[in-house]
């Protein structure tokens, strides 16, 4: 019995014909006939039969099939486990991550160390919905997610139906980011009525939701100004009178100067965001991979 042969079992069993499952496997018909034919033989009985609607498994084949599915199915993963071990042992790292100064100081300083050593990398900045579309399709090795504290339980169904694992990194609440100069930086903490005069300067990539779009109660007359550019907010922050809602573990790490943005405390709102890192699931990470969840770890988990 040759593991060729149950793959074959398999391809007749689901095309229900001899033709079908040769032209699928790229062999010729006698071929395969006669290498199942052989199989039954080894087994003493037959495993499939002939009709008018073509070739159906027997009793016997039926049960057969049974047993043999999910050791066909492990064989076809192996592709994926070759390429995770390929991963492994190559200097790759593919990371999709929120629009956030720390994760681009890691990924700089990952490449930094390793630097001549034929690295071949990718980071992408993007929102949650992006960032799991790329880690379902593979696109990703590792991502950075972030949701609020209303949207965790629809986000961790998805999870569970999509096959990727969450490891959290911390829970935190918002911070507003402004200018050193703002008519509100020399407060200790605000409230979304002290912002309503203000404009808000929103990071969005247009087909997704901002974080705190709308998980923050800011109706009323207030401008909003969207950007999908991470300089372009940073700027407008430090050159207007507009503010920017962040998290402050995430920014706590970035040094700024005199003339840089101040975080200051959003009180009255019992909104938190949950940030931590996903994979598919039982996915193997590679060496730059783990190298960069570990350093996030050790920034992030207080």
């Amino acid at each position: 019995m040759e593991m060729r042969q149950l793959l074959q079992v398999m391809e007749v069993y689901k095309a229900h014909s001899i033709g079908k499952a040769a032209e699928n496997l790229f062999v010729s018909q006698p071929t395969l006939t006669v290498s199942i034919r052989r199989l039954e033989d080894e087994l003493g009985e037959p495993l499939f039969v002939r009709s008018r609607s073509g070739t159906e498994a027997t009793e016997f084949g039926r049960r057969f099939v049974q047993y043999i599915a999910p050791l066909c199915e492990q064989f076809h993963m192996l592709d994926t486990v070759v390429n995770d071990i390929k991963r492994r042992s190559n200097k790759e790292l593919t990371l999709s991550v929120p629009p956030s100064k720390v994760f681009c100081k890691i990924y700089g300083a990952l490449l930094k160390k390793h630097r001549g050593s034929a690295v071949n990398s990718r980071l992408k900045e993007c929102f949650t919905h992006a960032a799991l579309e790329d880690i379902e399709n593979g696109r990703s090795e590792i991502a950075v997610v972030s949701v609020t504290s209303g949207e965790k339980p629809l986000f961790s169904h998805i999870l569970k139906v999509k096959g990727i694992e969450y490891t959290e990194l911390f829970c935190a609440s918002p911070v507003v980011g402004v200018r050193r100069g703002h008519p509100l930086s020399g407060r200790d903490s605000l409230t979304l009525d002290d912002l309503r005069s203000y404009p808000r300067l929103i990071y969005s990539e247009g087909t997704d939701s901002a974080m705190f779009e709308d998980a923050l109660d800011m109706s009323g007359s207030m401008d909003r100004l969207y950007v999908n550019s991470r300089a372009a907010l940073e700027e407008l922050v430090l050159e207007t009178d507009a503010f920017t809602v962040t998290t402050l573990p995430l920014e706590a790490h970035v040094e700024r100067g005199e003339n840089t943005v101040r975080l200051i405390p959003l009180d009255g709102t019992d909104v938190q965001v949950h940030v931590g890192w996903i994979r598919r699931a039982g996915a193997m990470l590679g060496q730059l991979a783990e190298e960069y969840v570990k350093t996030l770890e050790e920034m992030l988990i207080k």
